[in-house]
């Protein structure tokens, strides 16, 4: 058996997450590798969320294995994919939550992405459930799912800060989180994003480009986004979520690339001010998993950003205080109308939310000023 040193797992831990892809390279695998480095392989594979991908890759006989190590991956897999099909029953319940008090949501990320464009729904695992409400019935959903009795995990920083600045509200139910979005990003690409053209990539396509924009989970369908929605919602999660996205969101973005033109994607998030945000997360997708797919990367490589877009995107990945350095930023990019109750909510949160936070008021505002 073979020991792979590190720059040659991460080689082959590259060529798991573009496994399927249109010209991907080989796994370059001809023998198993020793028992230590299968663990290796392993611990990164569910550190990025790609172990279907790569049980996969082992049933097509592109990732030769042992008895034994065929064995863990088997129990590894049912592991994850149970996860997941708990989590789809909470899908269902939020349903049974929202839909009789007339809210309306889509499903985002997590399940959407398994059951619509991953190669194969066990290919794609997902660790909480994403919806998007309108700003208007966030309160309501949170409300409803409070009644339900998920908790949320931070109160509101001031009354009415959820409905206008937040980008979701997360919530505990049972062993799992929930997601409430009313917007696709926090700071300021999230704010400047149009609620009205966002929910208009909700529900039917419109055209026989894409597929209709539901999916169905145990005979139930539930409202998603159209496949250039899915696009941009996915470059800005790589872009903007985590300072490093895992594998498995870079992979949504090269699933969805290759179905998506780049003037699709670039109607949506132009208006939005989001164009950089499509370049950043092509150029890492383009970085880490390796294939070949549309137009959008080679419209990526041409790309030009302005300091001011790459500015606001260095400040979501602040390692030293993401949350005030993208206030800082939100602040300079809203309406002159809406900064006072958004500095007010900084300058002066709710008593509950500084307890959650275990920080006085003092402490909070000398870590705000710090950053800011």
């Amino acid at each position: 058996m073979s020991t792979a040193d590190p720059a040659a797992l991460s080689r082959h831990l590259a060529a798991v997450a573009a496994f399927g892809l249109a010209g991907a390279p080989p796994i370059e695998l001809t023998e198993p590798l020793s028992n230590d480095a299968w663990v290796r392989l392993l611990a990164s594979v569910t550190r990025e969320r790609l172990v279907g991908v790569l049980a996969s890759a082992i049933d097509a006989q592109a990732v030769p294995v042992t008895g034994e190590q065929l064995a863990r991956m088997a129990d590894l897999h049912e592991e994850v994919m149970l996860a997941c099909i708990a989590l789809e029953q909470y899908l269902h319940r939020i349903a049974d939550v929202l839909e009789p008090a007339a809210i309306d949501f889509a499903v985002v990320k997590g399940p959407a992405a398994a059951h619509g464009w991953a190669l194969d729904a066990s290919e794609r695992q997902f660790g909480d459930i994403d919806i998007l409400v309108r700003s208007a019935d966030i309160d309501r959903t949170v409300a409803a799912l409070e009644a339900a009795e998920a908790t949320r995990f931070t109160p509101e920083l001031r009354p009415g800060f959820d409905r206008r600045f937040a980008k979701s509200v997360t919530m505990a139910w049972g062993p799992f989180e929930i997601d409430v979005h009313r917007t696709l990003a926090p700071g300021r690409f999230g704010l400047d994003i149009d609620e009205a053209s966002l929910w208009a990539g909700v529900g039917a396509s419109g055209d026989e480009t894409h597929a209709p924009a539901t999916f169905t989970v145990a005979g139930r369908p539930f409202a998603t986004l159209t496949r250039p929605m899915h696009f941009v919602h996915a470059c800005y999660h790589a872009a903007l979520g985590d300072r490093r996205p895992s594998l498995a969101s870079l992979r949504d973005i090269q699933l969805l690339a290759a179905e998506v033109t780049i003037d699709e994607a670039l109607a949506i998030a132009e208006p939005w001010g989001g164009a950089a945000v499509l370049a950043h997360a092509l150029a890492e997708a383009a970085e880490r998993v390796p294939s070949e797919v549309g137009d959008a990367h080679r419209w990526a490589r041409g790309y030009a950003a302005s300091e001011r877009d790459l500015d606001d995107i260095a400040s979501y990945h602040d390692v030293d205080d993401r949350f005030a350095s993208t206030a800082r930023h939100s602040l300079a990019s809203l309406p002159l109308g809406q900064r006072p109750a958004f500095a007010l909510a900084l300058a002066l949160p709710s008593a509950e939310n500084l307890e959650a936070r275990g920080l006085t008021r003092g402490a909070h505002l000398r870590q705000l000023l710090r950053r800011t």
